[in-house]
């Protein structure tokens, strides 16, 4: 029986339908419309494949930094790209640090502050010398910026050296704008004797002075915070080594009194900077732009 069910012939069945037809093996086979025609996927597998040999972007980024080119300037050799940035003014330098994050990085490190002082002499201008402790790259920024720190506009005419920044001319309110007056610093939680001692600068409104020597004294917090983390620093090495009350005393005045010299010394520097930047002292008009001394005045101690 079971021969007979292997060499039955299986009864061959009319294809009458036209969606239809019989392959040479017997089987029926549905013949696709044109509109249903399968899509050719090789093309989609080839992109796909393609699309991996591409640079990966940084995470967090949305397009590929310019580092994972094989042609940035970020990614040669450091001896070839001092070579090629020797040829550069500061301005120059300057303005290609700015132009993506891989090399605003790159030459605001600290490993790059050599490449500053090498083109240094590249101004046609001497520049005013960088104070020691200040970095090269932000006192470029400083001296040849022409962008408000704060409000980021283009063409901003007024540089505070006591404070150190850069910001659009009066009437507008960048100048101030950031600061903090004195009775904003003692809610920081600084004592009066502790806040003259920090580096301030002052300012003279035209329209409320009722005198000329009337200026209103500003603070950059971040110098206020700053000091307090040192003074917090202090008393947690004077609470270790278990000192008297007298020599704490001491030890705090010592810290009181480099502070204000420092603070006079950056004054006194300020005086000179801003008569660079307007001309003075070996420095040109038109490559600062004029600083108006009546704006920023140093104040002592009261």
């Amino acid at each position: 029986m079971l021969s007979c069910l292997r060499h039955r012939k299986t009864k061959k069945i009319a294809v009458t339908d036209p969606k239809w037809e019989r392959k040479p093996n017997k089987r029926l086979v549905r013949i696709r419309e044109p509109s249903e025609e399968p899509e050719d996927t090789r093309s989609s597998k080839k992109v796909k494949r393609e699309s991996k040999s591409k640079p990966i972007a940084n995470s967090g980024s949305d397009t590929a930094s310019e580092a994972s080119h094989p042609n940035s300037l970020s990614t040669i050799p450091m001896e070839l790209f001092r070579q090629i940035v020797s040829h550069l003014s500061p301005r120059d330098l300057l303005s290609l640090s700015k132009t993506n994050k891989a090399l605003h990085l790159l030459l605001w490190s600290r490993s790059s502050q050599s490449i500053w002082l090498d083109i240094w002499n590249n101004h046609p201008v001497p520049l005013y010398e960088c104070p020691e402790d200040y970095p090269e790259p932000a006192w470029v920024n400083l001296l040849l910026g022409n962008t408000c720190w704060v409000c980021g506009a283009k063409g901003a005419m007024h540089v505070d050296f006591t404070v150190r920044r850069q910001t659009c001319v009066y009437p507008s309110k960048c100048i101030t704008d950031g600061l903090v007056q004195e009775e904003e610093a003692l809610q920081m939680g600084i004592e009066e004797d502790w806040l003259y001692s920090i580096v301030h600068t002052g300012f003279r409104d035209p329209l409320t002075a009722t005198s000329m020597w009337e200026f209103t004294p500003y603070w950059n917090p971040k110098d206020i915070r700053a000091l307090q983390a040192e003074l917090k620093t202090l008393e947690e090495k004077m609470k270790k080594k278990s000192l008297t009350e007298k020599m704490k005393a001491k030890k705090r005045e010592k810290l009181r009194d480099e502070k204000e010299n420092y603070q006079w010394e950056r004054e006194r520097l300020a005086k000179h900077q801003a008569s660079w930047y307007n001309g003075g002292l070996g420095g040109q008009p038109g490559w600062g732009v004029l600083y108006d001394l009546r704006a920023v005045a140093p104040l002592g101690r009261r």
